[in-house]
């Protein structure tokens, strides 16, 4: 399962919100031993939240235009839209790092949503497969032979005149259509 034009599948989209926090843990942890974090380091983790948000966004569009858009993503959504303007302000708090978790963990639910909806296609399409699979043996047969008398015809056919060409063909059509 990856997603359609362009899109992300949603745990390429966990896997770099992942690493995103991470990044927010250990700036976390220089800030408790007086180390700020720099405006560049700040300036990149605005800007890798704006891409994760970005393909959720985008992942979400085309959900929706195909009427599966989703109230978790949305969420998401926001969270991120919210960790975004905290990073771009510098603003690195509990809060930040509370909601990244809140985000990581709804992600892993959606992925797993997609994963056992997969399965479930996955599962009708085979059923379905099955269904048309199963021709009887003899009627299988019965069309082998049916087709090589048709060859046959055919091949005797070129000669005959239009009159029994006509024939010869509504006699084959009469075969296909039963």
């Amino acid at each position: 399962g990856e997603g359609g034009d362009g899109e992300a599948p949603v745990d390429k989209i966990t896997e770099g919100q992942d690493k995103l926090g991470e990044q927010m843990e250990k700036m976390g942890e220089q800030q408790g031993q007086g180390k700020e974090g720099s405006s560049e380091e700040f300036a990149r983790m605005a800007a890798e939240q704006a891409a994760l948000r970005k393909m959720l966004e985008n992942l979400q569009k085309g959900r929706a235009e195909q009427g599966l858009g989703s109230q978790e993503l949305q969420e998401i959504i926001d969270k991120m839209n919210e960790n975004e303007k905290d990073l771009v302000n510098k603003r690195l708090n509990r809060e930040l790092i509370e909601r990244q978790q809140d985000i990581l963990k709804h992600l892993l639910r959606a992925e797993q949503a997609d994963r056992e909806k997969e399965l479930d296609e996955k599962r009708r399409g085979e059923v379905a497969q099955n269904r048309a699979r199963e021709m009887p043996p003899e009627l299988e047969e019965y069309l082998r032979q049916r087709e090589s008398e048709i060859n046959f015809y055919r091949s005797v056919s070129p000669g005959l005149s239009p009159y029994y060409q006509y024939l010869v063909d509504e006699y084959y059509r009469s075969l296909r259509s039963n």
